[in-house]
């Protein structure tokens, strides 16, 4: 993105941000501005689209085996008297 259109989009502090973010991962400016072919598109949707049947069911099983323990953190700290003391309860 050049100057005038981050000027036009955002304050210098997220800009700011945005740099650090995109310098942390080793990234240029030309590895965000690249337009993407619609064939590259096509082959990244058919080879993640056919990962997706299998990874989903995986996804599945993982929010069930998490998600009595989210439930059970939540319901527990729900009892708790005061703010401070629920976010005591759900830390532990």
């Amino acid at each position: 993105m050049t100057a005038p259109d981050r000027a036009q989009t955002g304050s210098p502090l997220l800009w700011r941000l945005v740099g650090l973010a995109v310098r942390a991962f080793g990234l240029r400016d030309s590895d965000l501005d690249r337009r993407m072919s619609a064939g590259a598109v096509d082959r990244f949707l058919l080879r993640e689209g056919a990962r997706a049947p299998v990874l989903a069911p995986l996804a599945m099983v993982g929010m069930c085996c998490f998600a009595p323990a989210y439930w059970l953190t939540w319901a527990l700290s729900r009892q708790a008297p005061d703010l401070q003391s629920r976010a005591t309860w759900q830390v532990l």
